[in-house]
């Protein structure tokens, strides 16, 4: 079985045991490369949002009609010339990136003031809904390999805004660090205190694939 066909048939089983929920529902993929799984996010209005890291967009790209899925709307942003690997501005590739797509039954807005680019690279909208407060949705991208002490303090920056607003806040991510490792890695228990300190907790705490790379 190719990796294709696997994450079909894990879409597929994702949207039957969604398929009767009345629910906020939120899935967060990498993809590393948006093109060649597009035509996999054809899945129905079954998600309130998608988020997507690695999606390899361009910002000199109409990437809303590049990448358009029936039944919702989308955002998305690349990463910048000075966040870029040096490996990747040599290649002149555009790795990395984030994206939003949002079921078109929800109102949102973007924010902009929110968002980090300097390390990393992320996306927030707002979700807005009437007699309910309003949600923020965000994702991230820290590739790896780049500077763990830059990115803990543009990550505490970033959650102290969001802990601002006051609101529900969902942050998906591909932050490039290893859970597991919190007991024998500073790095990586300072990411998870930083997290815990906001009242936030990964929802999914148990490996999803094993490599010899942090995910």
């Amino acid at each position: 079985m190719t990796r294709l066909t696997l994450i079909e048939s894990l879409m597929h089983v994702l949207i039957s045991l969604i398929s009767s929920m009345q629910m906020f529902v939120v899935l967060k993929k990498n993809f590393t490369n948006l093109t060649n799984y597009i035509n996999i996010l054809n899945v129905g209005n079954k998600f309130s949002v998608i988020g997507l890291t690695e999606t390899w967009t361009n910002s000199n790209s109409d990437n809303t009609k590049l990448y358009n899925i029936d039944g919702y709307s989308s955002v998305f942003r690349s990463r910048t010339k000075a966040n870029q690997t040096k490996r990747n501005r040599n290649l002149n590739r555009t790795a990395g990136g984030v994206g939003l797509y949002i079921n078109n039954n929800l109102n949102f807005k973007e924010r902009h003031d929110i968002i980090t680019d300097e390390v990393s690279v992320s996306l927030f909208i707002e979700i807005l809904r009437e007699k309910k407060s309003n949600i923020l949705i965000g994702v991230l991208y820290r590739p790896p390999g780049l500077n763990l002490t830059l990115f803990h303090n543009e990550f505490d920056k970033l959650l102290t805004k969001i802990s601002n607003q006051n609101k529900l806040c969902y942050l998906m991510g591909d932050y490039n660090i290893n859970l597991l490792n919190s007991d024998v890695h500073s790095g990586t228990d300072v990411f998870i205190n930083s997290l815990t300190a906001s009242s936030f907790y990964p929802l999914i705490d148990k490996p999803t694939r094993i490599t010899i790379y942090p995910h």
